[in-house]
């Protein structure tokens, strides 16, 4: 048999060309990825990101936990491919705000309706989806959690091995939240007097509970929660009187919202927050001219 040295010649030619043009395929992605890189670094809202983060150094000092702390304590201990569930107010803005999702995670939120009472029953649902195979994590306020908590129930009766993490502030958080900041302080309807034990109803329902009060015992009592294999409710006391902002009042301009110096303010403090174009804010034409239109300016005593 004959064998052309041409066609050989020309085989492996093509072969090694296709071997180098492969080579420079991992490079061109290195050269992409670096672009990329460059480019994050230098984007606007990762640079006011790192300027301006949400989780301040002081938050870590309080006797109490801290909401935003607490919200950064458990999005750091989950797991690639776990699942989060967030409900309203609080527990939904306060996840947006300091959770960080990893490679494979899901967030689960119902807040555009922002209906309250979301959180338990949709983790069910979802754990039930997967087969119990994946972990699915429930952020919720003490409020939203007593909606629907009978579906406890279920989650005991399919063994759905659920965790229900709530920041239990004993308010109607943004209930409150808007109380005080738009309406001078008038509560009404708005503190929880007579909330359960979360730990004895939890053993109530088959299920484990936990509670964490002091800051230090929080990154242990999360690790204890996420190795349960059963359904648990962690009861997390947080601070009783802190607000998610920035916040922009209903039908205003984004120049009214408030801003994250008020976060540790409040009525009840002698530190009542105020809103450019707010009507208490009697000393608004001279802040301006201090601070220039358009910024959430804070005037005490207005």
């Amino acid at each position: 048999m004959t064998i052309s040295t041409n066609t050989n010649a020309s085989s492996t030619s093509a072969i090694a060309k296709r071997a180098a043009e492969a080579k420079k395929i991992p490079r061109a992605r290195d050269e992409r990825l670096a672009e990329c890189k460059r480019r994050l670094e230098q984007d606007w809202a990762l640079e006011r990101k790192r300027r301006f983060p949400t989780v301040l150094p002081e938050y870590e000092n309080n006797q109490v936990c801290h909401p935003y702390v607490a919200m950064k304590a458990i999005f750091d201990a989950l797991e690639k491919d776990d699942i989060i569930v967030s409900a309203n107010a609080t527990a939904c803005v306060v996840a947006f705000q300091a959770g960080a999702l990893k490679e494979g995670q899901r967030h689960w939120s119902n807040s555009g309706s922002a209906t309250m009472g979301y959180d338990l029953p949709a983790a069910v649902g979802i754990c039930a989806a997967t087969n119990n195979e994946r972990r699915v994590i429930a952020l919720a306020g003490d409020g939203s959690i007593m909606m629907n908590i009978q579906e406890m129930s279920t989650a005991a009766q399919y063994r759905t091995p659920v965790k229900i993490f709530i920041l239990n502030n004993r308010w109607m958080g943004m209930v409150r939240q808007w109380q005080e900041l738009l309406h001078g302080g008038r509560y009404s309807e708005s503190y929880s007097a007579a909330l359960p034990d979360f730990v004895k109803l939890a053993e109530a329902y088959h299920a484990v509970g936990i509670r964490c009060e002091k800051p230090g015992d929080l990154d242990h009592a999360i690790k204890e929660m996420i190795k349960v294999k059963r359904p648990v409710i962690f009861d997390c006391m947080v601070e009783k009187h802190e607000n998610c902002l920035p916040m922009i009042p209903s039908g205003a301009a984004h120049g009214r919202a408030t801003s994250s110096a008020h976060r540790m303010g409040g009525t009840d403090r002698g530190v009542p927050p105020a809103y450019i174009g707010h009507p208490r804010s009697r000393d608004l034409p001279a802040a301006r001219k201090r601070h220039g239109p358009g910024l959430p300016i804070h005037i005490a005593g207005s």
